[in-house]
């Protein structure tokens, strides 16, 4: 699992690298990308992390708004929640 978990991390970096190069985000969009991450983070420090389909909803939401404009942001997204799927979360 640290593996993935490590992974994970490494794409939520990226998207907050790539986030940072945009100059207006929604901040509705940027708030449930936000909470997404962090309960990814707790999600990850857990022994036995479960599922969480609100985590893979909202980051849903964040690819949906950001496919035409930013794909690049979207198709990390998705990888993300591809990753997380892997893991069970």
């Amino acid at each position: 699992m640290s593996e993935q978990a490590d992974r994970i991390r490494e794409k939520l970096l990226e998207l907050q690298t790539e986030l940072g190069r945009i100059q207006a985000v929604d901040p509705e969009i940027r708030g449930l990308l936000e909470s997404a991450a962090s309960d990814i983070h707790g999600k990850l420090a857990s022994k036995t992390p479960t599922q969480d389909e609100s985590i893979v909803d909202r980051l849903r939401s964040v690819a949906r708004h950001f496919e035409e404009d930013h794909p690049t942001i979207a198709g990390l997204v998705e990888n993300t929640i591809d990753l997380l799927g892997r893991m069970g979360i």
